[in-house]
Formats: C-alpha cells, structure tokens, sequence
C-alpha cells in the first residue's frame, strides 16, 4: 500500500502507520461507516486545531512531540542545549493559547480542511483501484486526511522555528509524521530520538520513517541493528539510556569478594505492568507468589492502565498498587530488591540501579517476544515462563544475598556490552550538535 501511494504522488505514505495498527488490532471488523468516520475526524479538527504558540522561537534545533513519555525526556534533552541552540514544541502544553493564537488556529484549519478532503478521497481511490479491499483502504484514507491537517501546523512550525535539524521520537503520531514529512521536503536534516529501544514488530514497522532520517541516536546496538535493516546506510551514534540513577554508585557491586552470607529479611519485588499480555503475567505472579513468605510483590500500573489492569491484580492489597502519576520511578525501584517486567525499558533502569531483574514471558507473550530489542539483548541471566520457575528464582533470590550481587554483576556485564552505560545527554547534545554545524 506505501509503494502504491508513493508511486502515486500521495507519499511519503508513512501515515498509514495508523490503519495498519487499528487492521492489526482489530482483524474480525469487514465494514464501517467512511462518511461518519471521516465527519467526525473533519469536526474534530475544525474544533480542536493544534496551536503553533507565538513564543515558539527560531533556532537551530526544533524538538517536536506530541507524547508525554517522549516530552519528558526530550525535555531534558533541551535543558542540556543553550536556549539559542533549540526550542521544544509539545503539544499537550501550547493547550489554552490566547484568543487570536486560537482562532489563527481555527482559520488555519478551516483553510487546510478542503485540501486535506481531497486528499483523503484520491487515496481511497488509488487504493481502490489497486485493488485494495474496501476497510483497508477507508482506514487508509481517514489517516491521509488526517495527516493532510496536521501537515498545515507542521508548515507554520517550520515557518516559525526555521531549524536546520528537527528530533522527533518513534515518530508514531499524526504530528510527527506530517513534521517529518514537512521537513524532508525542505531539506531540513531529520534526527530521530527513540523514547525506547527500536522493535520492528509488524505494528511498528512505519513508525519508524521507514529508516529515512539523517541521523538516529538508539539505545544500543541491537537498535542499530534493528534501523538498519530499513536503511542500511543511516548514520547512527549509539547514546547509551537516559537513566535517572547514578550508575557509578552501584560500581561496589561488581567487587570480587568474599562470599556474603545468606539473609533471611524480606525482600520487596516490584513488577513493571504494560499494557499487553498482563492477565498471563498478573495470573504468573499470582500463582509464584502464593504462600511465599519473606517476599512482599508490588505492582507499578503502566502509565496509560485502566480500571482492567487494576483490576487484575485485585490479589493484592492496595498498599502494593503503585500509581505511577503519585510515585516516582527511581522512588519505586529505590524500595525494591527485584524487578520483574515482560519488556519495560523501565526494568534497565532497575538494572542500572543495582537490583537484579526477571523477565516474564507467559505463555501469550512468547511469540511478541520474538521481535523484542530489549529481551534480544539478554541483559540478565534469568527469565521465568511458569509460576514453578518464577518461585524458584524469588526463592533463591531472597535466601542468598550472594546470589543477588551475582545477578547484579552479571546484569553491569551485559549492560556495557550493549552500550547502555555512557553519558546519555551529553552524547546526544554533542551528536545535535555535529548535525548542525554540518549544515551550515
């Protein structure tokens, strides 16, 4: 469908990232209203228009997202920059403009609206006489008109800032692309930022740009190898994690030393849910932990979990449910001695921290697993698949402090290996940087 878009002059077609995720998710669904869909999306925009902020000021570097998980880290990120070097557009916080930002906005709406119908319809028809059966390509088109409206703001972003370089993340929302795709067409250097580890699963595949950027600044090497393989040539600067502890206070656990005997304390383990395959692992957990004195497991919901992943873990007490928008990160990790997780990037700042990690691959996870960066690199020796396994190593975990700084000093092992223990900001400043100076 890109190929025939593209061919088509209706491309760069990386916004069908939307209707493959949604055909993906939804496979039984055969038919659906186009019309209603699409006068809802058209009402949407016209009342709801992203706002290009009057304060967003020229400079070198434009920082654009529209997802909380990549602000807070491209946030960062600017605070390592000079105030002339880079500006930040994230649009959850350019909400509330003044009046005549407002309707500037909804005139510039209005304005892009008739075009972007246009658009939708000849990429419904192009699909469909390729061929393309009629939910794919409806799917197809709402995203197109979709795309269309965000690229009027991508262009007065760009007007205003005037960068050299824009830094998205994985590049999987409407606003990304549309600013992506802006700034090939201006010659403007693309980066990208990834806010976690490169995977090319299936429903990820055109998030990424289809590897078209100029520069990528990954986690690792393993996400190098991932990009690569949709663009063999792109430059890469691999930057390590942006962790929030201090990795060098943990070097004590890598000293060769005598043999520590074993403790009998309780020891606090913390799961990292997500937001697939929690009812296998929540069942897992269950199961391992019943009647497993001298271990307490508490649960930290995903940031984007619902009253049902709440509620599979109604097991516990609610002291052990830990809300991420009350509890820090490093405040949750800081109170664990082990981390369980599927494939959180959360789970390497635990592992950086010092504290041993257990992946969790259930039974319904197994095969998602097959195209996981993270789980590919082996960055700890231990993995449960039953709540048997799971209860041995909580078991051999909690009766030998020993065995826990073997962990520990095999997980520092890997981690190196893999890249991840370096000076996350100031690579990717220095790498911001070169691309500038290259461009002018």
């Amino acid at each position: 469908m890109a190929e025939t878009l593209d061919a088509a002059g209706l491309g760069p077609a990386d916004y069908l990232y939307l209707p493959l995720k949604w055909r993906l998710q939804k496979p039984e669904i055969k038919r659906f209203s186009f019309g209603r869909a699409l006068r809802k999306l058209a009402r949407e925009a016209l009342l709801n228009p992203l706002p290009v902020p009057r304060n967003l000021r020229p400079a070198p570097i434009l920082v654009a997202t529209s997802y909380s998980v990549a602000a807070k880290l491209f946030r960062q990120v600017v605070e390592r920059l000079e105030p002339a070097e880079c500006t930040l557009y994230y649009l959850p916080k350019v909400r509330g403009q003044p009046l005549t930002s407002s309707l500037a906005a909804r005139g510039g709406a209005v304005a892009a609206l008739g075009p972007a119908l246009a658009f939708a319809m000849k990429v419904r028809s192009t699909l469909e006489k390729a061929g393309v059966e009629a939910v794919e390509r409806d799917r197809a088109a709402l995203a197109a008109f979709t795309h269309r409206m965000h690229q009027q703001t991508a262009r007065s972003i760009l007007n205003r800032v005037r960068p050299k370089c824009l830094v998205i993340g994985n590049g999987n929302r409407p606003l990304e692309f549309a600013l992506w795709a802006e700034a090939k067409a201006r010659g403007v250097a693309t980066v990208l930022l990834p806010y976690t580890e490169i995977t090319l699963k299936p429903s990820r595949f055109l998030s990424l740009c289809r590897g078209e950027f100029e520069l990528v600044l990954p986690f690792s090497e393993a996400s190098v190898a991932q990009i690569r393989r949709l663009k063999p040539t792109v430059a890469t600067v691999v930057v390590g994690f942006p962790v929030g502890f201090d990795a060098l206070t943990n070097e004590t656990a890598e000293d060769d030393g005598e043999a520590v005997e074993s403790d009998t304390r309780q020891l606090n383990a913390l799961y990292f849910a997500g937001t697939n395959f929690q009812a296998g692992a929540a069942e897992l957990m269950r199961e391992a932990f019943r009647g497993l004195s001298g271990l307490r497991l508490r649960v930290r919901l995903h940031p984007r979990s619902g009253d049902e992943g709440r509620e599979l873990f109604d097991w516990l007490q609610p002291d052990d449910i830990s809300d991420p928008h009350l509890v820090t990160l490093i405040d949750d990790i800081g109170n664990s001695d082990v981390v369980l997780a599927i494939r959180s990037t959360a789970a390497i700042e635990a592992m950086i921290a010092g504290v041993p990690c257990v992946w969790l691959s259930p039974e319904a996870a197994r095969e998602q697993l097959k195209f996981s960066t993270l789980r590919k690199q082996n960055l700890t020796p231990l993995e449960a698949s039953t709540s048997t396994e799971l209860r041995e190593i909580m078991q051999r975990l909690r009766d030998d402090q020993g065995e826990r700084q073997r962990v520990v000093k095999e997980q520092w092992s890997r981690l190196r290996e893999a890249g991840y223990d370096r000076d996350y900001f100031t690579l990717v400043a220095s790498a911001l940087r070169q691309l500038v100076s290259e461009r002018t």
